[in-house]
């Protein structure tokens, strides 16, 4: 364990030195037209019924406070309370502040949007200029002991924090950009929670899957909509995904998993019968993970990690999964970060986001860099983990981290 992070520490730190390029231009246009956005939706806000109340009661505008928006939506429009918080005060937290904006209160919807507008302009844009060198270079820190589950964090700015699928970051992504003339490559581990699984559990059917190269998300996507594989679209099996093997994976069960999915649960029953009769070595190795934490008050991870409690369920069955699939990232950043030195490449590692490596390449170099980094990554080193077959998935893009294509 130790070895590893004293050992990836030097190539996370030269990703950090390297630094990443944006667009600076593009970024100081984002903040005022966010500015504006916000200024805009203010005086929306402001102008709502519940807003004009208490701004006649109080003679000053409504804050974003609780004690401001529970008073306006409870004591003035008699709102019916959703639940309470531990103080016994009625909630007004997102979830309840979403549930009257789907009741067209148009008070609630404005003050979600300004938030979203706000949080946009705080997390993301301002930290991009905050961060950035006179060179427009931004230079993140990746550590290795702040999450509690042994995988990294980045901070100065939180690179990690723009993710895939959310408007508001995804958007973002256009400003990270490669170094002139260069390209931006990308790779990750395909499937990598699912082998990580077959590896702790040593299912005999997961491990068959994997070696065969069946999809299980597409597979059980396809058993939850009543589907063949090949109908799924590419959101159905990212729900068949999150929304019902990687929960039965970490604990979950049916109702909440139906529930979710808004799926009648006694189907969603039948199908969960169907997945354990197949994966019966995966509630095994959960039964016996479960017990050994009981007994000794931590669980133990591949490379010899241990995690003390005290551990949700959740944590329990997540923590070595997705930790010893970084762990396994680590690993092939200090093997390519070697293979780079070696060869005297120009071409630079810029960034780990979460579980993938983000390149900055010359193009002449691109060819040589992505077979070598493919074998690295598929042929891995330790013993555990060579009951499955590793495969990478590559993007790629000459504009920006949001255009990144797969190839």
């Amino acid at each position: 364990a130790s070895n590893l992070f004293n050992l990836s520490r030097q190539y996370l730190a030269q990703m950090s030195y390297n630094g990443i390029r944006i667009d600076m231009d593009g970024v100081l246009g984002e903040q005022k037209k966010l500015e504006l956005e916000i200024e805009k939706k203010k005086v929306e806000l402001h102008n709502t019924e519940e807003a004009l109340w208490y701004r006649r009661k109080y003679d000053s505008e409504i804050k974003d406070s609780n004690k401001a928006i529970g008073e306006v939506l409870f004591s003035y429009k008699k709102l019916k309370p959703l639940k309470e918080t531990k103080k016994g005060n009625y909630s007004v937290d997102e979830e309840v502040l979403n549930h009257y904006a789907e009741k067209e209160n148009k008070f609630c919807q404005s003050l979600l949007e300004l938030r979203k507008i706000e949080k946009r302009k705080s997390t993301y844009v301002d930290n991009l200029i905050l961060f950035a060198e006179v060179d427009n270079y931004i230079h993140p820190e990746f550590n290795l002991t702040t999450a509690r589950s042994y995988r990294s964090s980045a901070t100065d700015p939180n690179i990690q924090n723009f993710p895939k699928r959310q408007e508001e970051g995804y958007e973002l992504r256009k400003f990270i950009i490669p170094s002139l003339g260069n390209e931006l490559w990308s790779v990750d581990y395909s499937g990598n929670e699912v082998r990580g699984m077959a590896c702790y559990s040593k299912d005999k059917n997961l491990i068959k899957w994997l070696w065969n190269g069946i999809d299980i998300h597409r597979y059980w996507a396809a058993q939850l909509y009543n589907k063949k594989e090949k109908e799924i679209s590419k959101q159905e099996r990212y729900n068949g995904k999150n929304s019902f093997v990687f929960p039965e994976f970490y604990g979950s069960y049916y109702k909440p998993i139906a529930e979710n999915l808004d799926i009648d649960k006694f189907w969603v029953r039948d199908i969960e019968k169907e997945f354990w009769s197949i994966f019966g070595g995966i509630r095994e190795w959960q039964e016996r993970y479960a017990k050994e934490y009981e007994k000794n008050g931590y669980i133990e991870l591949f490379f010899g990690f241990r995690r003390p409690g005290p551990l949700s369920q959740n944590q329990i069955f997540n923590t070595p999964i997705q930790g010893s699939s970084f762990h396994l990232v680590l690993m092939s950043i200090i093997r390519i970060g070697r293979y780079m030195q070696r060869k005297e490449l120009r071409s630079k590692m810029i960034g780990e986001i979460h579980d993938s490596i983000l390149f900055d390449v010359i193009p002449e170099e691109s060819e040589d860099l992505v077979l070598a980094v493919t074998e690295i990554m598929e042929n891995l080193e330790v013993e555990w983990a060579k009951i499955v077959p590793w495969k990478v998935d590559w993007e790629w893009s000459k504009k920006s981290w949001r255009d990144m294509r797969e190839i």
